[in-house]
């Protein structure tokens, strides 16, 4: 049986994410860091040990497969196999501006992998927060972009935790390491900041499947200008 056999889409569609323990990291904490290098930046495009944690699952073959063929089934949306976006996230204790920030992705799948979880020594280690399916999937640019301007106005603490008083949330802290996938233009997330404490950084490998908004979208805006 293939890795993707076992990838409850009912869930996905109706919940909004599902765990993938399957794609699990076996990277010891030391060996991540020799891997990034020296003060590597918060996030990373295409780096090396991203591109060996998808080729040691076969992540880009199997996964990429049945998401494409889950996008022409269940949101009648095709999809270019080859349309993969991929950030290593590098969040250290001081990264106070990393918290609280609330959005959607570009992509209509995103794939959470956690690498380093440092242990939890105060009250957050950078738990990641999920409003499950708090959207509809956005017909057009135009209805995504009123949208993401809407949900805008709830960043910070105190707007994330109200929301999270009125609307379905999951919150993920990682303890077990697994990995999870969630439709990612669907659901607003964003993260808790990381106790001061921690020995090492929260490393986790943000795997992006398929933009579906043509080439002045503002995902691919972003992602210009974090590439300057």
């Amino acid at each position: 049986m293939n890795d993707f056999d076992r990838i409850n889409f009912s869930s996905l569609f109706s919940d909004g994410y599902i765990y993938l323990p399957q794609y699990k990291s076996t990277y010891a904490p030391d060996d991540v860091m020799s891997l990034l290098g020296p003060s590597p930046n918060t996030y990373k495009e295409n780096s090396n040990l991203h591109k060996a944690y998808l080729e040691k699952h076969h992540i880009l073959l199997s996964l990429g497969t049945a998401l494409r063929n889950a996008s022409r089934n269940n949101l009648g949306v095709k999809v270019d196999i080859d349309d993969v976006y991929t950030i290593t996230r590098v969040v250290y204790a001081t990264d106070l501006n990393e918290s609280y920030l609330t959005h959607f992705d570009s992509h209509i799948f995103t794939l959470v992998t956690p690498l380093i979880m440092p242990p939890r020594l105060e009250s957050n280690n950078g738990e990641l927060i999920i409003f499950n399916k708090i959207r509809k999937e956005p017909s057009n640019e135009l209805s995504n972009m009123v949208s993401k301007l809407f949900y805008k106005k709830n960043n910070g603490r105190q707007k994330v935790e109200n929301l999270m008083q009125h609307k379905s949330y999951i919150e993920v802290n990682f303890s077990d390491m697994v990995p999870i996938l969630f439709l990612g233009r669907q659901s607003l997330h964003c993260n808790r900041p990381l106790s001061s404490n921690a020995s090492y950084p929260r490393v986790t490998l943000l795997t992006h499947f398929f933009d579906p908004s043509p080439l002045f979208s503002v995902g691919n805006l972003n992602r210009f200008i974090r590439n300057r």
